[in-house]
C-alpha cells in the first residue's frame, strides 16, 4: 500500500532499523501491529539491504531486521525512537525466554539519509546457545500482551507523578 492510499503522501516518514541476533521463526517475515521482522535469507535481496544498513555490524544469513515506520516525527521526539526500540526488545524478552539480541540501530530519513547509532550496554552482541523462537501464530499474540505491558506502564508512570512525594524520616528531619 502506497503513502498515497494512507494519506500519508505530505507527510515525513523515517524508518528504525535494527540487526536481531539469535532469532528463529517458520516464517521470513513477521509483521506485528508496530514493526516488522524480516529474516535476511539467500533466496532474497534482504541481504544487500541490511549491508547497506549495517555496514559494521556484520549481518549474516538467517539474522533478521527490525523495521519500525515513523510519520511526520517532530526534532525533539528522536529519542521516542530509541526508546521504543528498546522497549520492543525489552518486551519481546518479558514475552518468552531466548538470548535475543538487538544492534546497531540505525534510522533512515525519506531522503535516504542514514543515522546510526553507537554502540552502548542494551545493544550488544552475545555468543549463545539459547536462540529466540517466535512464530508466526504468535504474533498477535505478543501484540495483546506488549499492549497490556505498556498501558500498565503508563498507569503506573500516572500514579506515580500524582502521589505525594515519599520522604523518608531522615529526609523529613531535613525539611
Amino acid at each position: 500500500m502506497s503513502n498515497a492510499n494512507l494519506g500519508l503522501e505530505n507527510q515525513t516518514m523515517y524508518t528504525a532499523y535494527v540487526l536481531v541476533k539469535n532469532f528463529i521463526s517458520n516464517e521470513r517475515e513477521l509483521k506485528f501491529s508496530e514493526f516488522s521482522l524480516i529474516e535476511i535469507h539467500p533466496d532474497t535481496d534482504v541481504l544487500e539491504k541490511a549491508k547497506n544498513l549495517f555496514s559494521v555490524g556484520v549481518p549474516h544469513f538467517h539474522d533478521w531486521i527490525y523495521e519500525r515506520r515513523y510519520y511526520d516525527i517532530k526534532v525533539n521526539q528522536w529519542e521516542k525512537i530509541s526508546s521504543d526500540i528498546e522497549d520492543t526488545l525489552f518486551l519481546l524478552r518479558l514475552f518468552k525466554v531466548g538470548d535475543l539480541v538487538f544492534i546497531r540501530p540505525c534510522i533512515q530519513a525519506q531522503d535516504g539519509n542514514l543515522m546510526r547509532q553507537l554502540p552502548y550496554r542494551v545493544m550488544s552482541d552475545i555468543a549463545t546457545l539459547h536462540d529466540y523462537e517466535l512464530q508466526s501464530d504468535e504474533t498477535s499474540k505478543f501484540d495483546q500482551f506488549a499492549s497490556e505491558m505498556i498501558l500498565k506502564k503508563e498507569l503506573a508512570c500516572e500514579l506515580v507523578s500524582n502521589s505525594p512525594p515519599f520522604l523518608s524520616l531522615w529526609e523529613q528531619q531535613r525539611v
